[in-house]
């Protein structure tokens, strides 16, 4: 028999026992967590009834870790502009100011600012970055699992309203056969990754066929967050050029659709037969446009307006004209716009090419244009115009020269340069070599 000391001594032992495992922690989740690619799975389309998935997948790309050195920079006081130079996003807080780099990346290829102002997203080629607005790197990069070929092309960016979405696409038009067009990739916890090479494969009927051979355009976010993009065929394209149409991207469906203008007088899906998209600043203008080209003597840039605001919309058609850039001034109608000629000697030196500002093109200058009015105002040869937010800058890339007080001119020695131009007083101010500048958006 067990003696009742030795009864007692064991019952307070597992009782001891008891206590220790009660008050124990429990085990929590680590703190940094690895994350590694999901499986591949298949994309399957909502129609009725229902069809076989695509072979095109979605993917999470990895959370890449950075530790590059970033400045501690001052508080921008507007307009800022924002610019890449060798590989760096530099910024302007204003047009009184000097510039400074933002980043020292060194690889940065294109970039956009987040429609809140607060940071920027940047793109190397491989991962996609976000670099807020005093040079801060809090968030980590998104390895977008790129190939080394398909991390040298070029591509460029847009966020959607809420920064839900990122759109990494590939201006190319047409592109390769077989190259990634849109790369949509989602900027919430499932970080998921939709490569999309040809719409077809994502429900777009183009132009009501559903066959292979389809690729897209630009894409662009309206102010309610639909994403919407220039999409067309290779059977639709000629020596004239390809014949685009407007397409919503829909993200839980994942699949397109016929994007309905607002206006009864152009039909769902209408367009100019462009694959250009731009939106201004406030959000009100939704401008797509490209150059119908018959011969170097016949050629035209077709532009189709959308007010957003009043559900109405408009086309027009600058005849002899091969606008490549368009940009609305804040509130207002009017725009300032970029062109090119539609055909080149290829004998004659062109100073714009001489100094490396454009690889093929003889540049025209910019102008000032309201839609269905006459005449333009011309300003001075460039490219990417933008205009400021506040309405009193156009910022734009060319290659000029100034001797004293002399009037700007194109100059093929000069390096590619960025300038401000005051559209009201026409003075012109050099800002820093650079490209693809950016204004901050308003807030």
């Amino acid at each position: 028999m067990i003696s009742e000391i030795t009864k007692r001594t064991w019952i307070a032992g597992l009782l001891m026992i008891l206590l220790v495992t009660a008050c124990a922690p429990s085990p929590g989740p680590s703190a940094s967590p690895t994350v590694e690619p999901s499986p591949v799975v298949q994309i399957t389309q909502a129609q009725e009834p229902p069809e076989p998935p695509p072979a095109l997948p979605s993917a999470t790309p990895k959370i890449k870790p950075t530790t590059a050195p970033v400045p501690t920079l001052p508080p921008a006081v507007g307009p800022a502009l924002a610019y890449l130079k060798s590989g760096d996003i530099w910024m302007v807080d204003k047009p009184e100011t000097d510039p400074y780099p933002l980043t020292v990346a060194g690889d940065i290829k294109s970039f956009t600012w987040a429609p809140n102002a607060e940071r920027l997203a940047a793109f190397n080629g491989r991962t996609l970055c976000f670099y807020y607005r005093d040079g801060s790197l809090r968030t980590a990069c998104l390895e977008l699992g790129l190939t080394d070929e398909q991390a040298q092309v070029d591509r460029r960016l847009v966020l959607s309203p809420d920064q839900r979405w990122a759109v990494i696409w590939n201006p190319a038009t047409p592109p390769p056969d077989g190259e990634i067009g849109w790369i949509i990739v989602a900027l919430d916890t499932t970080n998921a990754m939709y490569r999309i090479l040809d719409p077809v494969d994502w429900g777009a009927v183009i132009p009501d066929i559903d066959e292979p051979g389809g690729f897209t355009g630009k894409p662009i976010f309206l102010p309610d967050g639909r994403l919407v993009g220039a999409l067309s065929h290779r059977s639709t394209c000629t020596t004239e050029g390809c014949s685009y149409q407007l397409y919503v991207f829909d993200f839980q469906e994942r699949q397109f659709s016929p994007f309905n203008p607002p206006s009864e007088t152009l039909p769902p899906g209408s367009v100019s037969d462009g694959t250009a998209l731009e939106i201004s600043s406030d959000g009100r203008l939704l401008a797509e446009y490209g150059m119908l080209f018959e011969d170097c003597e016949a050629y035209s840039t077709n532009v189709a307006i959308f007010d957003l605001e009043s559900m109405t919309g408009t086309s027009d058609s600058l005849a002899g004209e091969n606008v490549t850039g368009i940009d609305f001034q804040p509130e207002s109608k009017q725009a300032v716009i970029s062109r090119v000629k539609g055909c080149r000697n290829p004998t004659a030196p062109n100073w714009a090419i001489t100094c490396g500002l454009v690889p093929d093109q003889e540049l025209l200058p910019i102008q000032l244009w309201t839609p269905k009015a006459e005449p333009r105002l011309d300003l001075v040869p460039g490219i990417t115009p933008a205009w400021s937010p506040d309405g009193k800058w156009i910022v734009f890339e060319s290659c000029l020269s100034q001797e004293g007080n002399d009037a700007w001119q194109p100059d093929g020695s000069a390096a590619p340069m960025l300038f401000l131009l005051d559209p009201s007083s026409q003075v012109i101010k050099a800002i820093d070599q650079g490209e693809l500048p950016q204004w901050q958006p308003p807030t």
